[in-house]
């Protein structure tokens, strides 16, 4: 774990590595990378595989052709993921092309829906139009989520000057300009605030206080996506899945039921 840990500079306003370690993002464009996040393809490591096999099995799609795959570095912030963004465009047209110019469907779990939305916000609606289908988000973390803050509030000195590195991508809620299929869990406990007994220190232990979600994002953010109704003439579907977790959501049968009825239109 201590490989994976990211160092904070907060005079140059960016993160490296620890001392002697190299990180690079394997496969782009290879769903695989995406489907299992262990090289080894064991369960524990098993990420977007049940629905890669089931574009694959049940629909016909091929990887590498049809079903690509889009990783990035999720221990970074968007101000440090300029080039994930390109990428991901460029992909986007690729695929399109080598579909007999099919118009692309983008699916995104967790983190990866603001960051899709940042790259969809950069586009003209012209572009969009013509390269994107829909876009499906599973637990999109769309405003943010009180469990992080717990781990800021608890050990991280440097949260609040990260936080201001990034805080225009959390002000600018722009609707992506796409039709979009907003998915997610519900009913599951979820820390929702953090209560601090007067006389608590801030960097003691504050009281957990529970509400609604999906056992890691708050019920408000996984809904915030409904705001975009009025906001673009495209369509937006959201639906909350009772007692459906985080990352179960990314296994779940009525999920992949609902993926599959959207891209077998």
């Amino acid at each position: 774990i201590d490989n994976l840990k990211l160092n904070y500079d907060n005079v140059t306003r960016t993160t490296s590595n620890q001392l002697g370690v190299d990180i690079r993002i394997p496969g782009w464009g290879d769903p695989l990378v995406v489907e299992y996040i262990d090289p080894s393809k064991a369960s524990p490591g098993s990420y977007f595989s049940d629905i890669g096999n089931m574009l694959v099995n049940d629909l016909g799609y091929v990887r590498n052709l049809s079903l690509r795959g889009a990783p990035y570095d999720f221990r970074k912030g968007p101000n440090e993921n300029e080039e994930f963004f390109a990428k991901l465009k460029t992909l986007v047209e690729e695929t399109y092309a080598i579909n007999n110019n099919t118009p692309v469907t983008l699916l995104a779990h967790s983190m990866g829906g603001p960051m899709t939305l940042i790259m969809l916000q950069r586009q003209s609606q012209k572009w969009k139009d013509k390269f994107i289908n829909s876009f499906i988000t599973l637990s999109a973390v769309w405003a943010g989520s009180v469990k992080a803050v717990k781990v800021f509030a608890i050990g991280v000195p440097d949260a609040w000057e990260f936080r201001k590195d990034n805080e225009k991508y959390q002000l600018d809620f722009t609707a992506p300009g796409v039709e979009v299929h907003c998915l997610y869990g519900s009913k599951v406990q979820t820390v929702e605030k953090l209560y601090y007994k007067p006389g608590t220190a801030i960097d003691g232990y504050p009281q957990l206080v529970f509400g609604d979600g999906d056992g890691t994002v708050n019920i408000r953010s996984l809904e915030a996506c409904a705001h975009w109704q009025k906001s673009q003439k495209q369509k937006i579907y959201y639906q909350g899945f009772p007692g459906i977790d985080h990352t179960n959501i990314l296994r779940n049968h009525d999920i992949l039921a609902y993926i599959k009825t959207v891209l077998k239109v």
